[in-house]
């Protein structure tokens, strides 16, 4: 995955201290369990290990996946916002 033809994990966020920190911290299982439901997968079978432990971490890979782009994303927009408010 790249951004701008950079490997999106070296592609720096621009606008990091413009992104709404929580500060919420959560367990593992926890986040196993936000790309399950994500991917529309049962938490039951999923908690008592009933898919592939392959297909398990496909799952997770996907979704942190997808955290990273909706970050970039914002980043993008908060750089094109930043330009377009610069140049009026």
């Amino acid at each position: 995955m790249k951004r701008q033809g950079i490997p999106i994990e070296e592609f720096a966020l621009r606008n990091r201290r413009e992104f709404a920190n929580p500060g919420i911290t959560f367990s593992q299982e926890l986040e196993e369990w936000n790309a399950a439901s994500k991917a529309g997968l049962d938490l039951w079978q999923w908690t008592n290990g009933e898919y592939p432990v392959w297909f398990m971490a496909k799952i997770v890979a996907w979704y942190v996946s997808n955290l990273e782009i909706e970050q970039h994303t914002q980043d993008a927009s908060i750089t094109q916002g930043k330009r377009n408010s610069s140049t009026k």
